[in-house]
């Protein structure tokens, strides 16, 4: 069991935009220096296994991120973490603050590191931000990259 303050799990969330990026190098730095394991997770609304249908309701452009595109988000951010960083990767369906914070209460990570969007208080407040509310719902250090 790690000492108080002691990290030695970094979960990311990750979707593929160049704030995600930013956040993986970021994490990658933090985990190459305390020698702890990285948690890469995508979140998708909606997969191939929320619509059973025989011909499917939702577009590709929507359901596409369970296959190539997740394949690809989840590709672009291993990359940007040096061999040496142990990885894990992941991917959950569903609301991505809720997911993102239900991974992290699964598998106890001691920090999560998020990119965030310039969003404005209007925006902000009408659609919300996956980041802020993270940041406002978890138990745990988040730190947010801009």
């Amino acid at each position: 069991m790690p000492g108080e303050g002691e990290i030695t799990r970094i979960l990311v969330p990750v979707d593929g935009s160049a704030m995600s990026d930013r956040a993986v190098r970021m994490a990658a730095q933090i985990a190459a220096g305390v020698g702890a394991k990285i948690y890469l997770l995508h979140v998708s609304y909606f997969d191939s296994a929320t619509d059973d249908a025989r011909e499917s309701w939702l577009p590709e452009s929507i359901t596409a991120p369970t296959g190539e595109q997740e394949e690809a988000i989840m590709a672009q951010a291993r990359a940007l973490v040096p061999a040496a960083v142990a990885v894990e990767c992941h991917h959950r369906t569903g609301a991505p603050a809720e997911q993102i914070l239900a991974f992290a209460q699964q598998h106890q990570p001691e920090l999560i590191v998020i990119g965030g969007r310039k969003v404005n208080a209007v925006t902000g407040f009408l659609l919300g931000s996956v980041s802020r509310d993270v940041l406002q719902d978890s138990p745990i250090p988040v730190l947010v990259i801009k």
